[in-house]
């Protein structure tokens, strides 16, 4: 079940290049972590206010209304949580 909402929420990340799919996936962790705090979230990401803007805007493209709702927010953030415990099992 746990794969299943990682693959579905979290689908929209797959076709980037690694390296972007890890910065917009830490960045959303932090936006959610952070309430949507932006100097909070740049303070963690130790970047400017305004690339977690821009980077908050991509996610919106790819995210769509999921940023929007509260449970759009709680089904991303337990689908992030999720797939890093299953990055975690041998």
């Amino acid at each position: 079940m746990a794969r299943s909402l990682v693959r579905e929420r979290l689908r929209v990340f797959d076709g980037l290049p690694a390296a972007e799919r890890e910065r917009l996936t830490t960045t959303l962790a932090a936006w959610l972590a952070h309430q949507r705090h932006t100097p909070r979230i740049a303070d963690e990401l130790h970047v400017h206010p305004q690339t977690v803007r821009y980077r908050v805007a991509k996610l919106r493209e790819l995210l769509g209304d999921a940023l929007e709702t509260p449970d759009g927010r709680f089904e991303l953030e337990v689908a992030l949580r999720a797939g890093a415990a299953l990055d975690r099992q041998p």
